[in-house]
């Protein structure tokens, strides 16, 4: 089954570099969070962000939706939601990453758009 693996070479040639600029602080992983439904509520996932101490850099490792469809015109409200309280955290000067999941599908070619 060729041409089945991803062109990794040319992945890491567009990859950015991850500087962190604070010399203190944690960085957070945060994978999976399989959000949607009553025992994954986005507000509740968005205050725990919002709580974290010393937040050096919070890296959210894909999968946020159960299944989401980024384009904007498929948005419910818990993804609207969501974006809009990623879009606040980082006004308020918490670096966020975003490593796309096999969950996310037709997300821009840059992620890093979203919020």
């Amino acid at each position: 089954m060729a041409g089945w693996r991803p062109d990794w070479k040319a992945l890491l040639a567009r990859a950015p570099e991850l500087r962190l600029d604070a010399p203190d602080g944690w960085v957070y992983l945060v994978a999976d969070p399989h959000l949607g439904d009553a025992r994954a509520p986005v507000d509740g996932f968005l205050r725990t962000l919002e709580g974290l101490p010393d937040a050096r850099l919070i890296v959210l490792l894909g999968d946020l939706f159960k299944v989401w469809l980024a384009p904007h015109k498929f948005w419910d409200a818990q993804a609207r939601t969501l974006i809009e309280g990623l879009t606040a955290l980082r006004a308020r000067g918490t670096p966020l990453w975003f490593v796309v999941g096999n969950r996310e599908f037709f997300l821009p070619t840059d992620p890093r758009r979203l919020f």
